[in-house]
């Protein structure tokens, strides 16, 4: 899943990684509308700053409702802002990959974390 508010960005990751079954979502409560209907998903994109839910109320909903995902999750930013996501950008940078995003750092990151879950590829491998 790929949770980006920029709707051109979010595009252009889904091309990306075309060899993965991706979907995108536009806003936090899309994606948890999806994860509480009982989709589930080998990793977990999430754009720091987002009006209606930043990556610290994504991964909060995320330990409540499907806590194995937690574990899935990179972070997109271009830079947090505001106290809250600056802390948790410092606590998780682990798993933060920084805005404008390398493609190849990208696709090595996602391959890592779908490899970990035993998830499928699609498309070409």
């Amino acid at each position: 899943m790929v949770l980006e508010d920029e709707l051109p960005l979010g595009r252009a990751i889904l091309r990306w990684l075309r060899d993965y079954d991706v979907v995108h979502c536009a806003a936090m409560d899309d994606a948890m509308a999806r994860i509480r209907a009982g989709e589930r998903f080998d990793a977990v994109l999430c754009d720091v700053m987002m009006p209606g839910g930043n990556a610290p109320d994504v991964y909060k909903a995320l330990l409540r409702e499907a806590p194995e995902l937690a574990d899935q999750i990179l972070f997109m930013t271009g830079g947090a802002t505001t106290t809250e996501t600056i802390a948790f950008v410092a606590h998780h940078a682990a798993r933060v990959v920084s805005k404008p995003l390398d493609l190849g750092e990208l696709r090595r990151r996602v391959s890592a974390l779908v490899g970990a879950r035993g998830g499928l590829r699609t498309g070409n491998g």
